[in-house]
Formats: structure tokens, C-alpha cells, sequence
């Protein structure tokens, strides 16, 4: 079960290993990627959101497959915690140097001024690489390596983690309805609900515009080509939903996903 970028890496791996593999897309994922995920050998079948849960496990049970959860796998979340190591290497590797050139045109400063990011903002679908993510920087920080928060964001049609929190269990949407089908599940993982709520401060929400917005800014600006899903957390950045002064606080933001056909992405970023 897929939006497509799971999808792709996990028929990836199957050809590699000579592994038969089946990958479940939402029938509102791009057409593109039934053809992306096609080219590596696996099989590619499309329902509709609220039955590829049950599809999965009807697969497995009848096929004698096993079943890889996209999400809501402990030993995924080990994976995207490699994604919070870095960052706080390279948060506390560039603090280090901004710390040492300030000292040196100043000649003074403490080396408690190269402290890390307040911040880690990090697009939510299930919330398996949320979970990862924070999960490494909580760890860091109880070692007194890392105090930098986390925070999570969803987009307004796929709300589920979210709705958990409120809700103090995993919960289940009724529907989906976003341009960001990466972060389009359909329901809260129970292993990454309990993460997210040990480990992520807040989850908030963005529009479909602000996510166009963030799209069409990391394209003219930065030169970076992103799907709605990896332009989530930039969007919440810029459209203020943080709820922190941004004049004083150090961010950054996960951007995670570039998986859109030049056809999707100019019809995207040129939508108003």
C-alpha cells in the first residue's frame, strides 16, 4: 500500500532481491506512478482509499504474501531516524562554523552560541517518518546532544494524525481530499500515533494553496523540484502556522519528496 514514493522503493528492492512483489495505489494517485512502479517488475493495483487496508490483508492471506506496511513498521521508523541523525549533524556542524565566524569578527563568544535548530518541521501522512525523525532527535536530546523540537504538518483534506491527537487514539477519515496524495493516508498508524504523541510537539495544518505556493517558491527561488507532500512543511513555514516567532527561532524544514511528472508540477505551480 502506496501513494507511490513507498511504492517505488519497495518494487525497487523487490527486483534487486528477485522478490514478487505487489504494490496497492489509491485510485487517486498520478497515473505516473502505476507506470514508475510498473518498470521495476511489480504487480500494480488501484482502489479506492478506505479499501486498501482491507485489500492488503485479503492479499496477503490469499497470496501468502507478506504484508509491508508503509508506515506504520518499528523497523521503518529505525530507517527515517537515519534522516534526524544527519540533520543534527549538519544543524550542529553549520552552528559550529556561524559560531567560529562570529567569533572571529567579534573575538568573543561561548561556545553555547553554536547551539542546534528550535526546530524540525516534518510533512505527516501515516506518520512512519515523522516518527523516525523525531524519535532520533528525542534521543539526542535526552543525551543532552540535541534540543531541538519537532513539529508535524498535514494538509487540511488528510487530516488523520491530527484528528488522532485530538481524539487520544488513531483515528480513521472518512475521506481524503488533497493535491499532496504522499501525505493523503487515510488513517493514523497505532505505532506512529504513540510516537507522535511521546514525540512531536504539535501537528498543524496547511491548504492546498499554501502547499501550491511552497511549490512554486522552491521552484523559482530555490530551483528545486518538489511534489505538494515534500512542500508541506515549507508551506507551513511561510503561511505562519507554527505559532513562533520566526524572528527569533531557528527552523528547518524536511523537504521530502520530488516524486511529480513536469506536467503535474507546471500545472501546479502555475494554478492560482
Amino acid at each position: 500500500m502506496s501513494a507511490g514514493n513507498f511504492g517505488k522503493s519497495f518494487a525497487f528492492l523487490c527486483a534487486h532481491h528477485k522478490f514478487p512483489a505487489l504494490v496497492l495505489l489509491p485510485e487517486t494517485a498520478p497515473e505516473d506512478r502505476t507506470e514508475l512502479i510498473a518498470r521495476y517488475g511489480a504487480r500494480v493495483a488501484r482502489y479506492p482509499v478506505s479499501e486498501l487496508q482491507a485489500r492488503c490483508e485479503r492479499y496477503a492471506q490469499e497470496e501468502h504474501m507478506v504484508y509491508v506496511h508503509p508506515f506504520d513498521d518499528p523497523l521503518l521508523f529505525s530507517g527515517y531516524a537515519s534522516v534526524g541523525l544527519e540533520l543534527a549533524e549538519q544543524i550542529q556542524e553549520q552552528q559550529q562554523q556561524r559560531y567560529h565566524r562570529q567569533a572571529s569578527a567579534s573575538g568573543s563568544g561561548t561556545a553555547a552560541d553554536a547551539r542546534s535548530a528550535d526546530l524540525v518541521v516534518v510533512g505527516i501522512g501515516g506518520g512512519g517518518f515523522i516518527s523516525g525523525v523525531a524519535l532520533a532527535l528525542a534521543r539526542l536530546g535526552e543525551q543532552g546532544l540535541c534540543g531541538t523540537r519537532v513539529i508535524g504538518v498535514e494538509p487540511e483534506g488528510a487530516p488523520a494524525m491530527h484528528q488522532s491527537l485530538a481524539a487520544g487514539s488513531p483515528q480513521t477519515l472518512s475521506s481524503v481530499k488533497t493535491i499532496a496524495s504522499g501525505l493523503g493516508a487515510p488513517f493514523a498508524g497505532q505505532n506512529a500515533f504513540e510516537h507522535v504523541r511521546l514525540c512531536v510537539d504539535r501537528v498543524v495544518l496547511v491548504s492546498d494553496e499554501e502547499i501550491r505556493a511552497a511549490m512554486r517558491l522552491c521552484f523559482e527561488h530555490l530551483h528545486l523540484v518538489v511534489e505538494p507532500a515534500g512542500a508541506a512543511a515549507l508551506a507551513a513555514v511561510l503561511f505562519d502556522r507554527l505559532g513562533v516567532d520566526l524572528q527569533k527561532t531557528s527552523v528547518v524544514c524536511v523537504v521530502s519528496g520530488g516524486n511529480i511528472s513536469a506536467q503535474q508540477l507546471a500545472q501546479l505551480v502555475t494554478s492560482s
